[in-house]
């Protein structure tokens, strides 16, 4: 039975000011439409989303091809989120996480040896694989 957790940081965003909470840029439209036909063929079936707009927008091409609805999670939740993504067994599920987030949730989903840090790039997709033998880490570009 094999579970897979794709975990991104959000595309880019406008500049804001503090806590603002801001649009993605052209650029991160164009990363959230390179995403959705990246994980297309991966048969996604839950997307998870913190409350913040640039998570959502950066989720939207993909939960619109797949008709689908997002899934909130608290942002500082990481184990909160992991644990509802491990409950999909043999489904595939994405993650929509921040600079500061993506590691802890990579780390709550089973990864024990990574020096995955502060996720500086926008498009980094971790894909973690979940399976009676053990977890599994792996990190591509997209966009």
């Amino acid at each position: 039975m094999l579970t897979r957790v794709f975990v991104v940081r959000h595309a880019e965003k406008m500049h804001g000011r503090g806590l603002e909470d801001v649009d993605l840029t052209p650029r991160g439209f164009a990363r959230a439409r390179a995403l959705a036909t990246d994980l297309g063929v991966a048969q996604v079936s839950g997307v998870f989303v913190t409350p913040y707009l640039r998570t959502h927008r950066t989720a939207e091409p993909l939960l619109e091809s797949l008709g689908l609805a997002a899934e909130e999670y608290a942002a500082n939740d990481a184990r909160g989120v992991a644990r509802r993504a491990l409950q999909r067994r043999a489904q595939s599920s994405l993650i929509v996480g921040h600079c500061d987030t993506v590691p802890a949730i990579i780390r709550e989903l089973g990864v024990t040896e990574t020096n995955v840090g502060f996720v500086t790039s926008y498009g980094d997709l971790f894909e973690v694989t979940v399976e009676s033998t053990g977890v599994t880490l792996s990190r591509r570009a997209f966009g």
